[in-house]
This record gives C-alpha cells, sequence and structure tokens, in this order.
C-alpha cells in the first residue's frame, strides 16, 4: 500500500477508537463464552480482537496496512453484527456492537480515504 498516513491529533484519535473497539470485541467474545457457554464467540472475539489490536498497534506506527486491516475487519464484523440483530432483534449485544462498527468503519474510511486523494 503505497499511502502513507501523516500523524495528527485525528489520527491518533482514529487510532485509540480502533484499539478501544479491539478491547470491546475481544471483551464481547469473553463475556459471550461465559454466560451463553458459546465457543464459537470466544474464538471470535479472541481472533477478531487479536486482529484488531495488531491493526491499531500498526496504525501507531502510522502504517497503513494497518488502517486496511482495521476497516475490513470492521466491515466483516458489521455484517455479522447486522444480521444477528436483524435475526434475534436484541439490541445488546449485537446492535451496539452493528452501531460501533459502523462508526469505526466511517471514522477509518474516511481517514484512508483523505489521505490517499491527497498522496495522488
Amino acid at each position: 500500500f503505497p499511502v502513507t498516513i501523516r500523524r495528527s491529533s485525528k489520527t491518533k484519535k482514529t487510532t485509540w477508537v480502533v484499539f478501544i473497539y479491539a478491547l470491546f470485541i475481544l471483551a464481547g467474545g469473553i463475556i459471550g463464552h461465559r454466560f451463553a457457554a458459546s465457543n464459537a464467540s470466544l474464538i471470535a472475539g479472541v481472533v477478531f480482537g487479536a486482529l484488531l489490536l495488531i491493526a491499531a498497534g500498526l496504525m501507531f506506527q502510522k502504517k497503513t496496512l494497518g488502517y486496511w486491516m482495521a476497516l475490513v475487519l470492521a466491515i466483516l464484523l458489521e455484517g455479522f453484527f447486522t444480521w444477528r440483530y436483524a435475526k434475534t432483534l436484541h439490541f445488546l449485544p449485537s446492535g451496539l456492537l452493528s452501531l460501533m462498527s459502523l462508526f469505526v468503519i466511517i471514522l477509518v474510511a474516511l481517514k484512508v480515504g483523505k489521505r490517499w486523494r491527497l498522496s495522488r
């Protein structure tokens, strides 16, 4: 990815948002396992949470790959949580995590899009 992300206070905020989102995903998987005995929640939460933490770490290092990783992972999670919410119609946890995923998608996509346009 030839695009370089310049460090600004907004970039730091975006990175911190992805980091906190990763912790929510990780915690959600653990909570899902504990309360619903769902091994799938535990595995998905740990895998996606760890990948998002790696993405946030790359973002802290100004690596464009981190932004793309966060964007793709958030899109995948958004699709899953929206499907889950439509199936159950329970706002917690799927509706809330769907909204959080949408927020992360918008934030990261705007950051990547802005930097991509500036580098052209």
